[in-house]
């Protein structure tokens, strides 16, 4: 026999045997292709579930960090405000004093406009501080 290449007189046998370990063979193949597709629909919904799971959860990340990234942006802009409040207070006290020659406001504006444009604690109070105020409520709740 070379290399699957069967010769009846060689081996003996007949047309019947020969059809009947074909179909045999072949049905065995059936069973095993029946099993792999099987496995593989299966599978397969598997992984469509698990690749939609997957992309939700990529959605639902993306859209938590721009999120974050809008609320950064707030706040950022909150202090930039606060920090302006505070130059435009400390320039108009030392306008007043010029103007006037009294200094006495500025006993209280000066430490106040220092405050505003050095100090991170949330001095303004406006739609931002509201909001913030209302979050770190809910988080304490």
């Amino acid at each position: 026999m070379q290399h699957g290449i069967r010769k009846p007189e060689q081996e003996g046998g007949s047309y019947a045997e020969d059809k009947s370990a074909a179909d045999t063979k072949e049905r065995r193949n059936m069973r095993t292709a029946t099993v792999i597709y099987t496995e593989t629909v299966i599978h397969g919904e598997e992984y469509r579930n698990g690749y939609e799971y997957a992309q939700m959860r990529r959605r639902q990340q993306e859209r938590e960090k721009r999120r974050r990234q809008r609320e950064r942006e707030r706040r950022k802009n909150y202090f930039i405000q606060q920090k302006i409040c505070g130059v435009v207070l400390l320039i108009l006290t030392i306008a007043a004093c010029a103007f006037t020659g009294d200094a006495t406001i500025a006993v209280i504006t000066v430490p106040l406009g220092l405050t505003l444009v050095v100090s991170k604690r949330m001095w303004l109070i406006n739609k931002y501080y509201w909001s913030a105020q209302e979050k770190s409520r809910e988080g304490r709740e």
